[in-house]
């Protein structure tokens, strides 16, 4: 009831269905939004955070404010039902400004979603890519007791080596081009 008012206040663009044909179209588009954002930038940072209900405006406005200051699309959308969101930044990778500028808007923006009193991290974990963005959420003692209990039960450090724990600037990077099945059209 929450989210129909909120979409019914602020105009946002949704649609739901108890229909299995209709809702794997909707997936279908869902499936192809991340794709079809390349037409605004050859690369993109995207994060998936979730904030709480209140925030969810304060979010879409602060994500409409980073892209008029560094002037790079931040496209957004998400999951209104458990306040999961996607947010992107894109940009030119052959342009080493705009490099610059998407990485410091998704730092901008993974701050302000702490702030207001989200989490960095919403369906996919921290992994590599927001390993550099855990300080943010969480004390250098939360940190040690996360390493501290990663060390006594992965001793060799055979899972997931290099993760979380050993950020490296993932934006050095080049991306490789995956092609899903989905994105054959």
């Amino acid at each position: 009831v929450k989210v129909r008012h909120w979409i019914k206040k602020f105009g946002v663009a949704s649609r739901e269905t108890d229909n299995e044909v209709e809702a794997e179209k909707l997936w279908d588009i869902r499936r192809t939004c991340s794709q079809a954002m390349y037409s605004l930038g050859n690369a993109k940072l995207n994060e998936d955070i979730v904030v709480p209900f209140k925030s969810y405006v304060a979010l879409i406005k602060y994500t409409r404010e980073v892209r008029d200051l560094i002037g790079l699309p931040t496209p957004t959308f998400g999951h209104a039902a458990d306040g999961n969101f996607h947010v992107h930044i894109m940009y030119n990778r052959d342009n080493p400004d705009d490099c610059k500028k998407a990485e410091k808007a998704i730092h901008e923006v993974m701050k302000k979603v702490v702030e207001l009193g989200g989490a960095i991290t919403g369906e996919h974990g921290i992994g590599i890519a927001k390993s550099p963005f855990l300080s943010l959420q969480h004390s250098p003692a939360e940190i040690s007791a996360m390493l501290a209990v990663k060390k006594a039960l992965d001793p060799n450090n055979i899972l997931a080596p290099g993760q979380i724990f050993e950020p490296l600037n993932v934006w050095e990077h080049r991306p490789v081009k995956v092609t899903l099945a989905w994105d054959k059209h």
